[in-house]
Formats: structure tokens, sequence, C-alpha cells
């Protein structure tokens, strides 16, 4: 008779090492992904120019497929911003819903102070992008409530 327990023990331990593979690689592309400064290399290139954004207007940046206040609204605390999303999509694929919700509160708290998707610090800095996490936030504890499938 074979014995199962160790075929059980070596499934799982190649299971948390795919894991913990998958995890680490999420988490330096999300950090890598947000280009430090955002918009704002947009900012010095077009100072460089001797204009700026406003003189040639977001109409015609976004023309040429530069979404400024885009970039400058996520560019603000990049890298701190990428650690918050990536540790949320790990939690996610984990499937531990409530360790996200939470990553997602600290990532509106940090969002509402400008610590991140803000130009600078202050308070009430980016109440949009703040709310917008506490939602992500409230959806994954309701989520969390719900009967989860096994991973197959």
């Amino acid at each position: 008779m074979p014995n199962l327990g160790s075929q059980d023990a070596r499934r799982r331990t190649i299971a948390w090492s795919g894991a913990i593979v998958l995890t680490v690689a999420l988490v330096a592309v999300s950090v890598l992904t947000l280009s430090p400064g955002g918009g704002w290399a947009y900012v010095g290139a077009l100072g460089a120019a001797g204009t700026n954004a406003d003189k040639v207007g977001m109409a015609a940046l976004g023309q040429v497929g530069v979404v400024y206040q885009g970039m400058t609204a996520v560019g603000g605390g990049s890298v701190l911003a990428g650690m918050i999303l990536g540790a949320m999509a790990t939690f996610i694929i984990d499937r531990k819903l409530n360790h996200a919700a939470v990553t997602a509160f600290i990532g509106a708290a940090l969002a509402f102070v400008g610590l991140i998707h803000g130009p600078a610090l202050g308070w009430m800095v980016s109440p949009l992008i703040s709310l917008g996490y506490v939602m992500f936030g409230v959806l994954c504890l309701a989520m969390s409530r719900q009967e989860m499938q096994p991973a197959s």
C-alpha cells in the first residue's frame, strides 16, 4: 500500500512553493509597474520644452495618448501604492479577503492624507481615490462572508 501521507505532503509543499513564487512575482511586478513619480516625468519633460500641461491643454495631451491627470493621481507615492495594490492582489489570490479588505482600508487612509495618489501631504488630498479603496474593502468583506469553493 502506498504512503499517501508523504504524497499529500509533497503536493502541499509544491503548491506552497508555487504560491510563494507567485506572491513574490506579483509584489515585484506591482512595485515595478508604477514608475516613481508617474505623471511627474511629463511635468519635467514639458518644463524642459518650455511649456506646461495647462499651456498644451489636457485635450491635446489626451489626443496623443497621455492621460496626464490620471497619471499624476496614480503617480504620487507610486512605490507605496504599488505595494498596497500588490498586497491586496496577493491576499485575493490566497483567498484571504479579510486581509485584502484591511489592506484596502489602509490604502484609503494613505490616499486620504496624500501618502499615495497625491502630489503632497495634506487632508483630503485624494478623497475619490480613498472612496474607491473603501468601496473595494467593503466588497472584499462582503465577498468573504460568501461560501467559497475549495481551490482545485
